[in-house]
Formats: structure tokens, sequence, C-alpha cells
């Protein structure tokens, strides 16, 4: 993803700087969830999970075979 706004950078670095150890690559993407009004994220990463107004789904459970 690119982006080259410097309104996002300084707030994935707030995101990055409040919520450790979620790491700037993680706040960039917290960043863009909520410009997008999205409604879940569906992650490998626990972290997002520390991240207030994100619902973060854990992708294991789900069985893409079954359908």
């Amino acid at each position: 993803m690119y982006y080259d706004d410097e309104k996002i950078s300084k707030k994935a670095i707030e995101i990055y700087e409040k919520y450790n150890p979620v790491g700037y690559v993680d706040a960039t993407t917290a960043i863009f969830y909520k410009l997008k009004k999205c409604d879940y994220l569906i992650t490998f990463d626990n972290d997002f999970k520390l991240i207030k107004g994100i619902t973060a789904l854990d992708c294991y459970p789900i069985d893409f075979k079954s359908k």
C-alpha cells in the first residue's frame, strides 16, 4: 500500500506511540481501516486488538475449503 499524506502519517505515529507494541505499518493499516469505515479486519496479528475502534478477527479459525 502506498500513500503520501502527512495527516495519515501523523495519525499513524500517534497510534504507533499510544498502542505499543503496534508497529508503524499496522498503525497505517488501522488508519485506512477507519477511513474506509470497515466492519472488521481479518488478521494473523493480535496487535490490532489493542487499538480502540478496530474489530480484529483471527484468520486461523476460518476454513476456506468448506465452501
